[in-house]
């Protein structure tokens, strides 16, 4: 089997805990071989060296004139996504962009369109699309025992305070950019009009971070003859764990990232009812609430949540694998993300109380 070799750029939480895990364990061997770490910092330089053992490079761009690399994996910092991207596409590289792509859809078609004009590969990291559990629930959607879905609530975070970089604008961070792909990725999927334009409504909030970033963000999207959809990303939510929440006209889904749970009755099997205009009264004539008894049908799934991250990570490269190496096409494309950055850059616009107070030169080291 053919290995792609695979140049790492950076070796913080991403690039070494993410993409360096799973190319250093069996599954990532099989297909690839991790050839190049980049990475500025020359303390991370000598801790890559010794747990990847491979050839170590302090800029990307010493990479420039090389065609032994296959797959270049951009896991800088957010604000580089794009810059990177497109040199790195501009100089004859296949890139994977970790999330978020970038911070405007200007952007992000430039990144499309040099990857087209280019003949290479780009796509970004949106590896939450094949989290087990969320493969389950769109499983429950198209067996249509919901029915036909109406609404669609997602929770993620809990309660936290926040110092790093991800609180800093300037470095295209905060929650709306940080935490929310990984769920406005999959519920877009979920209503699968990536030519539609969304009506958008949404409030961030700068509560417990010590940047200026939001660390809320509650986004409500609308498009026509689809679910009503909420995303929230939040670190003010004590009682909270990731969830989704999803009802239809003949049932409810609730599902964490463990455990999804389904509620639905069989139309075939409700009492027929007609509609009356006249007082709906009991046997003696008294008045009575409109009420039926309907047979209920739970049904709930364990799913692999210690091990989601990594079987997400590892489908997400397979499909890589197969797309480089047999030319099949992506169930995730870059273009389908270009939505999610359109609504970003919506949610931006309404809220300009969060707004830069630092610049990139505040932080030069």
């Amino acid at each position: 089997m053919k290995k792609l070799r695979v140049a790492i750029l950076g070796q913080g939480r991403s690039g070494r805990d993410i993409h360096g895990r799973y190319f250093q364990s069996d599954a990532g061997k099989e297909k690839y071989e991790v050839a190049v770490i980049v990475e500025p910092r020359e303390e991370r330089r000598v801790r890559a060296a010794e747990e990847f053992g491979c050839e170590i490079l302090s800029d990307y761009r010493q990479l420039f004139g090389r065609t032994d690399i296959d797959l270049v994996i951009n896991s800088t910092t957010s604000e580089q996504h794009h810059p990177v991207t497109v040199d790195l596409l501009n100089h004859g590289f296949n890139v994977v962009c970790e999330k978020p792509a970038s911070h405007t859809v200007a952007e992000l078609d430039e990144m499309i369109d040099t990857a087209k004009k280019n003949g290479k590969y780009m796509n970004i990291f949106q590896q939450s699309r094949f989290a087990p559990f969320f493969l389950k629930i769109k499983e429950v959607i198209n067996s249509g025992v919901l029915g036909d879905i109406i609404d669609i609530s997602v929770e993620y975070g809990g309660f936290s305070r926040r110092w790093d970089w991800q609180t800093i604008l300037c470095y295209n961070a905060g929650n709306l950019y940080n935490t929310a792909p990984h769920p406005m990725d999959q519920v877009l999927s979920l209503l699968d009009a990536y030519d539609e334009k969304p009506t958008v409504l949404a409030r961030l909030y700068n509560a417990n971070t010590f940047g200026d970033a939001e660390d809320f963000a509650k986004v409500v999207i609308s498009i026509p003859g689809k679910p009503f959809a909420t995303v929230m990303a939040t670190c003010s939510d004590a009682y909270m764990t990731d969830t989704y929440k999803i009802q239809g006209t003949r049932g409810t889904l609730v599902s964490t990232q463990a455990i999804v749970k389904w509620k639905y009755f069989k139309e075939s099997e409700a009492p027929e009812q007609k509609l009356q205009a006249t007082p709906i009264v009991r046997a003696d004539g008294t008045p009575a609430y409109c009420s039926e008894q309907l047979t209920w049908y739970e049904e709930e799934c364990n799913v692999n949540a210690s091990g989601a991250f990594t079987t997400a990570v590892h489908s997400y490269y397979n499909m890589t694998y197969d797309a480089l190496v047999n030319g099949k096409d992506t169930e995730i494309k870059p273009e389908q993300v270009r939505q999610q950055i359109a609504i970003y850059e919506e949610v931006r616009r309404q809220n300009p109380h969060i707004a830069k107070k630092y610049e990139l030169s505040d932080f030069a080291e």
